[in-house]
């Protein structure tokens, strides 16, 4: 029995069946088109793209563009031809097709490889000089065995050439082998890896990566886990700072800052001095969440808008009248009497 055919090839088969695959398409592009005779094209949808779908056990499947040959016949002009058109279908190679041989997946079809000895279209025939060899081999059998009234025909072990790849289990059957392929894995040979990143597990624009059996998913920003559907706290580190509340967000986050407190983290001090609430020459000194001012003599106050009334200590002797002024006074002396504080008696200059 043949080989195998490396992964490569395998690859390298396929390329080669899409570029085939590929000519036939482009006589029609997306759409097939007919002409009516007159100067004028009628254009007919083709299938849409291949997707997933059950098979007979309920497992979702992919399935592959075949193209398939019909005969059109157009609108109008009543001619007729032959055509190409897609059709979506699971992979032919699935129901084991070749007797005696290894499948070979076509853009029409399918490809029997057969097995030395074997020919056909699904290697189910004996050639002729095997036929011969098989013939010769059970006569010299019965010859040997003759004393024992008996013949014995070779069973021919299907599972000899290890045809089941990546980890398989081959049964010999009748003129067959049948592949028990690992998780992961399918086809005859199981030398498909099945594409875990057909069913799009990975959410919120992750990009899925097939491995095999499994997948992985790289996730955008903001988003993690194994299929990327958890929303990263970003204020899991507390970012926020000086009593700041944290507010999560779609990778970001939102601080709201406690009075006195600015930024995006709220680590800068608002500076309660940038309004210059003291007044009257008073000076101002920022504090946390709060400003001190220091007044002018005369002045007092939170912002230094009272003025000091220097008249409350009575400066003014004599029944004089004190006025206020600012950080000052001035006495409006009674008759008889001068001075500052309406101390000195106008008698006394007489004497002088």
């Amino acid at each position: 029995m043949e080989g195998y055919i490396p992964l490569a090839n395998l690859t390298f088969i396929f390329i080669q069946v899409l570029i085939v695959g590929r000519s036939s398409v482009l006589a029609f592009g997306k759409n097939s088109t007919c002409s009516d005779g007159l100067g004028l094209n009628y254009t007919l949808p083709m299938f849409e793209v291949c997707r997933e779908r059950p098979d007979e056990n309920g497992k979702m499947m992919a399935t592959t563009p075949k193209i398939i040959q019909r005969r059109v016949s157009c609108p109008n002009s009543g001619m007729a031809r032959i055509s190409r058109h897609r059709q979506c279908r699971f992979p032919d190679c699935l129901r084991n097709p070749c007797k005696n041989g290894w499948c070979e997946e076509t853009m029409v079809g399918f490809k029997c490889h057969c097995s030395e000895g074997y020919t056909g279209n699904s290697c189910e025939k004996l050639e002729k000089a095997a036929i011969i060899s098989r013939n010769q081999t059970q006569h010299t059998t019965s010859t040997i065995t003759t004393t024992q009234q008996s013949t014995t025909t070779p069973d021919f072990n299907e599972c000899a050439s290890n045809p089941c790849r990546n980890g398989g289990t081959c049964t010999d059957d009748d003129n067959r082998y049948l592949c028990q392929c690992m998780a992961g894995w399918a086809g005859v040979n199981c030398l498909i890896n099945l594409n875990e990143c057909l069913s799009q597990p990975c959410l919120h624009d992750g990009i899925c990566l097939d491995g095999i059996n499994s997948y992985t998913c790289q996730c955008g920003d903001g988003w993690t886990g194994t299929n990327c559907g958890i929303d990263i706290d970003e204020c899991a580190d507390e970012p926020c700072e000086n009593g700041g509340v944290c507010v999560d967000g779609l990778n970001s986050y939102t601080c709201t800052c406690t009075e006195g407190w600015e930024g995006s983290t709220c680590g800068v001090n608002f500076n309660e001095c940038a309004s210059n609430p003291c007044r009257n020459g008073g000076t101002c000194t920022d504090d946390d969440n709060r400003y001190l001012c220091q007044c002018m003599t005369g002045w007092a106050g939170v912002n230094c808008l009272i003025n000091l009334n220097e008249c409350l200590s009575q400066p003014c002797l004599h029944d004089g009248i004190c006025l206020d002024g600012i950080n000052s006074y001035t006495c409006q002396c009674g008759d008889g009497w001068t001075g500052t504080n309406c101390g000195i008696g106008k008698s006394y200059f007489k004497f002088l």
